[in-house]
């Protein structure tokens, strides 16, 4: 009988390792193509854009960051389109994509597949992000407002597994600050238009959401030199499992006690 219950574990063994459990998929989307500039008085020239797009996906969790046994890197940037795709042991699969389009514009997808058995843990991260900067022509309030959809979704039917989903959508607006009112000097930097604030939109856990980011700034001053304010706004996404399987010695406690079981039944 006992051979019986190894036979049975043997089994499980086999048929678990091959099943497929589940997955944690994480996605932020921003529309371009849905973004205005409206204000009340400024005006702003034609912008030049910039993209960036970034991937990974790793065989251990993301708190793990240290200790990556495997990883897979995609980087993109200053394309006119970004495609950054990042696949690993058809476990963990995450991109990053920007295009000029009004279907996205900015979007980033992070998933990973859950595998019975004890496998070790998987990640995957994936950021985008497009920057337009606008010389401004003339004083007055100027508003961005970009459309974004977040959404996370879990799906773990037996329930043994550890999962965490992260989605979200940001805007940041810069402006141009120049380092002396030397008109010959055209050196500078990008600083925070209003210190460093971020707008920004995010799901922890299972949800979605979908509305806008609106960021407003009022140029009071033109600099001689000229001024220019710079939009920034991306999607990122983060999600990783930890496979909780039922430890072997469970299982030959469980198989053993059924085999008591029906050995005190015959008798």
């Amino acid at each position: 009988m006992f051979s019986i219950s190894l036979l049975v574990f043997s089994f499980l063994e086999a048929h678990a390792s091959s099943a497929l459990d589940g997955s944690v998929i994480a996605t932020s989307s921003l529309d371009w193509g849905g973004l205005s500039v409206t204000g009340g008085g400024a005006s702003i020239n034609p912008p030049y854009t910039t993209f960036d797009s970034q991937s990974h996906a790793r065989t251990a969790n993301f708190w793990n960051i240290n200790n990556q046994p495997i990883w897979k890197d995609v980087y993109v940037k200053d394309g006119h389109d970004t495609y950054a795709p990042s696949k690993l042991n058809g476990a963990a699969e995450s991109e990053g994509r920007t295009d000029n389009g009004s279907v996205y514009g900015v979007s980033a997808m992070s998933k990973v597949q859950f595998m019975s058995g004890d496998y070790g843990d998987y990640s995957a991260e994936a950021r985008a992000r497009k920057d337009q900067s606008y010389e401004v022509t003339s004083t007055g309030a100027v508003t961005f407002t970009v459309p974004y959809s977040l959404k996370v979704d879990f799906d773990d039917a037996d329930g043994d597994n550890a999962e965490y989903g992260w989605a979200r959508a940001w805007s940041r607006l810069r402006v141009w600050a120049w380092l002396n009112d030397n008109p010959a000097d055209a050196s500078g930097s990008w600083s925070d238009a209003i210190n460093g604030t971020y707008t920004y939109a995010e799901i922890v856990g299972m949800g979605s959401q979908n509305s806008t980011l609106t960021f407003s700034y009022n140029v009071g001053v033109i600099n001689p030199k000229g001024t220019y304010l710079r939009f920034q706004a991306g999607a990122d996404t983060i999600v990783y499992d930890v496979n909780v399987p039922v430890p072997p010695s469970v299982l030959m406690l469980l198989t053993g006690c059924t085999s008591l079981f029906f050995m005190r039944r015959r008798k």
